[in-house]
């Protein structure tokens, strides 16, 4: 019955909300169509950079089709930020786009590799680069982590229970989004191994060396949601004797969480949800921590669910070493695959529109932003002094501070500055943090 219903949720919501001129919003709130089907169709995952730049991953074979030759990544931007794209190109041609990451000049891309539709060749941890600018990757992609999901079952049943979404916290790791497919000797470029049966949380350095996992027992995560004191959560279905329903976990590391033998009945031997919210489908995530927007609706995970056709916001408290939650209705969208935003405050939606398991041709992004938005340029990080990139570091918007010390990690150094920062106990907690983080990355053992 539970599943029965989250299908007929799954069904309604499409037809109510797929319509991205029909988003349900939030009254303070506008959203404005940034690009249709005729361009965005079928859109799996997004990133966007800090500077608005849209990365949106295409997957026109959807969650259950294969082959090769359907997936794609568009660079869109808006040039005149009047919330609709302007220009496009097309950034590289890639099978089954699942996760992106936007630093720099590099795009991290977990996708697949098909030679045709009988023949699997891999899921991977890649990336591509783009020196000249010119809105298309140099050259293939470089692999940082090979056989990063399980070849047989990719083969025999499509990409839906696949490794998905990445995240890059302020701790300078990627984490990666495992479903139950799991996978078994995935190698990362420093010839580190390491097997995962069932899903998780997995983490790599953006080289591909130290490869090592960080959570395990869930069953088909699709993102990861981190703050900015690198606590981390996720939105992930049972379908382990307790009903297919949707569970809002915060994330510990090495911490097991039941699936698929002790979730229902050796709750003592493992680490509960927070909450079970029922049934639905768990999409993209992210820690939405920008200032510009109505305090209610900052410093929140953002959820997305595919089968209730909703952004959900959890508003959480500390309670110990751990969280209370509250889950409210945030965006109604029909379909929503992810979410992401910008240095600016932009908050972009994709959805497969009426798109289904096997693909199609519809699907849109949208922009969302608060009433009376107006625009304000990001920096331009390459021309900052070192003085000015350490006090970034303190900025109130979490995509200013992870691109900041992304670049101040790119020059290296010994980071006087960012130290000073660490050092001021006049500084918010999170940019002591941040400055922290980026000083170990820089001087390592040192």
């Amino acid at each position: 019955m539970k599943y029965l219903f989250s299908v007929l949720f799954f069904i309604s919501s499409v037809f109510t909300f797929g319509n991205p001129s029909r988003l349900g919003l939030p009254e303070e709130l506008e959203a404005t169509l940034f690009s249709s089907k005729d361009l965005t169709p079928c859109v799996a995952c997004l990133s966007v950079a800090p500077t608005g730049e849209v990365y949106a991953g295409i997957d026109q074979i959807g969650s259950l089709g294969k082959g090769a030759g359907f997936g794609r990544i568009l660079r869109l931007t808006d040039q005149d930020n009047d919330g609709v794209s302007d220009s496009h190109t097309i950034y590289a041609e890639i099978d089954n786009p699942r996760g992106m990451i936007s630093v720099g000049d590099k795009l991290y891309v977990l996708h697949t590799k098909w030679a045709d539709e009988k023949n699997f060749d891999g899921m991977f941890l890649s990336v591509l680069e783009d020196k000249n600018g010119d809105g298309k990757a140099d050259g293939p992609p470089k692999h940082l982590v090979k056989e990063i999901s399980t070849r047989k079952y990719n083969q025999s049943r499509g990409v839906d229970h696949t490794t998905n979404g990445i995240r890059m916290g302020i701790d300078g790791w990627i984490y990666v989004a495992v479903g139950d497919f799991g996978f078994v000797n995935a190698t990362g470029t420093d010839g580190t191994k390491l097997t995962m049966y069932g899903g998780g949380i997995i983490r790599v350095r953006p080289d591909g060396t130290e490869l090592e996992a960080f959570a395990h027992g869930l069953r088909n995560i699709y993102d990861i949601a981190i703050d900015p004191y690198m606590n981390v959560f996720t939105r992930g279905n049972t379908n382990d004797g307790g009903g297919w329903n949707m569970r809002f976990i915060h994330e510990v590391q090495t911490g097991q969480y039941g699936y698929p033998t002790l979730f229902k009945r050796y709750t003592s031997e493992i680490i509960p949800a927070l909450v079970d919210v029922g049934g639905g489908s768990g999409t993209g995530a992210m820690y939405f921590d920008e200032p510009g927007w109505p305090k209610k609706y900052t410093g929140v995970p953002m959820m997305c669910d595919w089968g209730r056709g909703q952004l959900y916001i959890h508003r959480i408290s500390e309670d110990g070493p751990t969280f209370t939650q509250q889950q409210e209705d945030f965006i109604k969208c029909g379909r929503i695959t992810d979410v992401d935003c910008d240095g600016s405050g932009r908050l972009f939606i994709g959805s497969w529109g009426k798109s289904g398991f096997k693909g199609g041709d519809d699907g849109h992004i949208s922009r969302v932003v608060p009433k009376g938005w107006k625009y304000q340029e990001f920096p331009d990080l390459k021309k900052r002094n070192a003085v000015d990139l350490a006090n970034l570091l303190s900025s109130p918007s979490a995509k200013t501070q992870l691109h900041a010390q992304q670049e101040i990690l790119s020059r290296g150094g010994k980071g006087q500055e960012v130290l000073a920062v660490a050092l001021d106990s006049a500084q918010a907690t999170k940019s002591r943090i941040a400055a922290i983080y980026t000083i170990k990355q820089l001087l390592g053992t040192k």
